[in-house]
Order: C-alpha cells, then sequence, then structure tokens
C-alpha cells in the first residue's frame, strides 16, 4: 500500500450509536480496517506499509462540550495554522483549520455544534491523515487531499451517544 491508495475513493462510514456527533466518509482502501476505540472517542482505520508503519486516517473528538474556542488562526498555539474551508454541520458554517502538511501527515480540525438538552455545544473534532513512519515518497500533497475531503464530508449522526457521555466545563 502506498499514500496514493489513500485517494482511489471512499465509503460511507455510519456512527451509529457511539458519541460521535458525526458520520463520514473514509478512503476505500482502509475502510475495511476501521476501528472505533470507544472511552477514547477515537476511529481509526489503517493499513500497515511495506517499511512495519501504518498508513491511514484517524478521526477523533472530545466530548466536552461548550463555546466554540477557535475562531480565528490566533486561537492555536502554532502561528502557521490556516483557514482551509467551511463545513456547514447543524444548521451552521464552522471553519476547518489546516495544520501544515508534513512528510508524516495532515490534519483539520472543526468544532462542530451538536444540540444537548437543548443546548449547542461545540466539539473538538481532528482529522489526521499520514504515515506513522517516514517514507521515501512525497505524500504531503496526499495527505492534505484526503484530510480535507473527510472533513468536508461530516455530517450530523442523528444516533449519537454524545448526551450520555458529555462533560461539561467546570
Amino acid at each position: 500500500m502506498t499514500c496514493s491508495d489513500l485517494t482511489g475513493g471512499y465509503e460511507f462510514y455510519d456512527s451509529g450509536e457511539i458519541a460521535f456527533v458525526f458520520d463520514l466518509e473514509l478512503p476505500t482502501a482502509v475502510f475495511d480496517k476501521a476501528d472505533y476505540a470507544d472511552g477514547f472517542y477515537v476511529l481509526g482505520a489503517e493499513q500497515r506499509v511495506e517499511n512495519g508503519g501504518k498508513l491511514g486516517v484517524t478521526v477523533s473528538q472530545s466530548v466536552i462540550g461548550g463555546e466554540p474556542r477557535r475562531e480565528s488562526p490566533s486561537d492555536f498555539d502554532s502561528e502557521d495554522v490556516e483557514r482551509s474551508g467551511t463545513l456547514s454541520f447543524n444548521g451552521e458554517d464552522r471553519p476547518i483549520w489546516a495544520f501544515p502538511a508534513t512528510e508524516t501527515g495532515a490534519v483539520r480540525t472543526v468544532e462542530l455544534p451538536y444540540e444537548v438538552e437543548g443546548e449547542t455545544h461545540y466539539c473538538k473534532t481532528n482529522v489526521d491523515v499520514g504515515v506513522s513512519v517516514e517514507t521515501e515518497r512525497e505524500c504531503s500533497a496526499v495527505f492534505e487531499e484526503v484530510a480535507e475531503h473527510v472533513v468536508l464530508s461530516l455530517t450530523p449522526d442523528e444516533d449519537s451517544t454524545i448526551t450520555s457521555e458529555m462533560k461539561t466545563y467546570v
């Protein structure tokens, strides 16, 4: 498997009854490896590559809700964060933030609005696409493309269990 295999198509992943507030599309090349880590709120979909590393997509979501915290690049610790686009989710347009791509990966982050007991909470969601070990191939453009596709594919999960698992800021 190579990084370009990640762009060979996408399949819809129905999150079902887990804490994720979204459903999404994952690359077909890693779809059958998708595994949700209950309690960590992480979905990993990875395949082994020739040098012993793993290549794929990791999606994580915080179940700590609250007000949106990242509305401009200055809200991040890194100076290189840029707005890559906008995601319409649950009736709101939310900024998508891109961290600089590297030889080993690309990251997108967005805060998703979700109503819990009549109050809108924003759940920080990260899409991380990459490889666990450095490769000789230049993959950063592929990682960027896949990260953007996956984050733009996020749609509300009507079966989410977020209400029972959400914690609020103290």
